[in-house]
C-alpha cells in the first residue's frame, strides 16, 4: 500500500472536501498547497516517506513523544515538515520513524545501529496498515476515580480554586475530559466542585477509551457551571485550528459563556513562524469574530502586529525565559516585564506571561505587576505552579498549551 505525492495531496483534499465548505475546511487546502509549494522542488524519498508516515498519523490518531510531534493532525506533521531543509528532514524521520514503529508495532526496529527505515526493516505498508492486534495487545491504563487524600496544605490551596481553565480535549469523542490544574499528573473533572481524578495524560495510550469513566459533560454542558467571576483563557498553538472539533468546540463555548469578559491567549512560538501566513492570519481571524476580548502572546521572535492591526485585536506577550536567557540579565528582564504589565494595566488590557517554571522566576512575575500567569508543560514537575495559588489566591489564571 503506497501512495505517491499527488495521490497523497488528493487524499488531503478529500479529507478537507469531506468537512464541507466551511473556513476550516478551506484552510487545510491553503496550508497543505503551502507545504506542496515548499516540498515540491524536491520530492526525495525523505519527504516521500513523511508523506506515508503522515497519513499514518491521520489514519491511526496517533500521539508521539516528539517534541516536535506533539499534534495529533497528520497534516500539521506535514507543514512543520515541510519547512525543515532536507539534512533536518531526514534526521527529524529517522526518529519519527522508530517511534511509530514502537508505538504501533510494539518493536524495535533499529537494526545494526541503523534505524528502521535506513536497514530497510520497516515496511511502509506496515506502518500505513498496521496490525490491530498490536493495538489490542496494549494494556489499558488504569484510571482511579478517586485520588489519594492530599496532603493539608495542597488541600487548602485547592480548596482556593473557583476557575476553571485548561480543558482538555479528547479529539476522537468530542469532549472535555478533564482540566490541567497542577503537576504531577492530578487532574480536577471540575473545579468547582473539587472532585479530583488521577489519571494519565493526554499523550497515554488509548486516551479515548479513558472518556466514560471520567466526565461525561460537554463543552456547552460545563460552560453553563461557569463561576460568573472567572476569567477563561486557552493557551492555544496555531496548529491546534488544524482540528475543525477543536474550533467548533471552542467557538461554542466561549459564545455560550456566561462572562462578560473572556479572554483568549493565543501562544504562537517555536516553529509556528515558519507556518503559512495565511494559516495565522485565518487562526486569528476565528478567534476575533468570537465577540470577545482577544489577545494575542507571542515572542519577540514572531512578529504579526500587522495581522493583528488589520484585525483590529490586541498583541501583548512576553516569553519570560527569553528574558531571562538573555545577556541583559535578570534587571533587564524585570524592568521590561513591569512595563509591559503597567501599560497593559492602563490600556485596561489583561497582561499574560509564560514560560514560568522556577518559584523566583514566579515571585518576579508577580512583582512586576502580571496577574496571569502560565507555567510550561515541560517543567511543569515543579511547584511553581502550585505556589502561585498561595500566593495569589484566585487572582491567577494559569494555563498550558495545547
Amino acid at each position: 500500500m503506497t501512495l505517491k505525492p499527488d495521490d497523497f495531496i488528493s487524499f488531503v483534499k478529500e479529507k478537507a472536501q469531506s468537512e464541507g465548505s466551511d473556513a476550516v475546511a478551506q484552510m487545510y487546502a491553503i496550508n497543505l498547497e503551502y507545504a506542496v509549494k515548499l516540498m515540491g522542488k524536491d520530492w526525495s524519498k525523505v519527504h516521500r516517506k513523511a508523506m506515508f508516515i503522515a497519513e499514518t498519523i491521520i489514519k491511526g490518531n496517533l500521539s508521539l513523544d516528539d517534541q516536535v510531534m506533539r499534534y495529533e493532525d497528520g497534516m500539521s506533521f506535514v507543514i512543520l515538515f515541510a519547512t525543515l531543509n532536507a539534512q533536518q528532514a531526514e534526521v527529524k524521520l529517522e526518529l519519527i520513524t522508530e517511534q511509530i514503529g514502537k508505538k504501533i508495532l510494539g518493536k524495535d526496529y533499529t537494526v545494526n545501529g541503523k534505524s528502521g527505515i535506513q536497514s530497510g526493516a520497516i515496511n511502509m505498508e506496515d506502518l500505513v496498515g498496521y496490525s490491530e492486534a498490536a493495538k489490542k495487545k496494549a494494556a489499558k491504563p488504569t484510571v482511579r476515580l478517586h485520588a489519594d487524600k492530599p496532603k493539608d496544605s495542597t488541600q487548602k490551596i485547592l480548596d482556593t480554586i473557583d476557575i476553571v481553565f485548561f480543558p482538555i480535549w479528547d479529539t476522537k469523542n468530542e469532549i472535555v475530559v478533564g482540566y490541567r490544574v497542577k503537576p504531577k499528573r492530578v487532574y480536577l473533572k471540575n473545579t468547582l466542585w473539587g472532585d479530583q481524578v488521577l489519571m494519565g495524560g493526554s499523550e497515554d495510550p488509548l486516551w479515548s477509551d479513558l472518556k466514560p469513566k471520567v466526565i461525561k459533560k460537554t463543552y456547552e454542558q460545563i460552560q453553563q457551571n461557569f463561576c460568573p467571576k472567572t476569567a477563561y483563557m486557552v493557551g492555544l498553538n496555531v496548529a491546534s485550528f488544524f482540528n475543525k472539533n477543536f474550533v467548533t468546540a471552542l467557538v461554542q463555548s466561549v459564545k455560550q459563556s456566561p462572562l462578560s469578559k473572556t479572554t483568549i491567549g493565543f501562544e504562537l512560538q517555536g516553529l509556528d513562524q515558519d507556518f503559512s501566513p495565511k494559516m495565522v492570519d485565518y487562526a486569528i481571524e476565528v478567534l476575533s469574530k468570537l465577540g470577545s476580548h482577544v489577545t494575542v502572546i507571542a515572542g519577540p521572535d514572531n512578529d504579526f502586529s500587522a495581522i493583528c492591526d488589520r484585525h483590529k485585536i490586541k498583541y501583548h506577550g512576553l516569553h519570560l525565559h527569553r528574558l531571562l536567557d538573555s545577556q541583559l540579565g535578570r534587571k533587564y528582564a524585570y524592568r521590561t516585564c513591569s512595563l509591559f504589565a503597567r501599560q497593559c494595566n492602563e490600556a485596561e488590557t489583561r497582561s499574560f506571561i509564560w514560560g514560568v517554571d522556577r518559584i523566583d522566576d514566579l515571585n518576579m512575575a508577580l512583582q512586576a505587576g502580571f496577574r496571569y500567569i502560565s507555567g510550561r508543560a515541560v517543567k511543569w514537575e515543579t511547584d511553581a505552579p502550585l505556589k502561585a495559588y498561595a500566593l495569589t489566591k484566585k487572582d491567577v489564571l494559569m494555563d498550558t498549551s495545547f
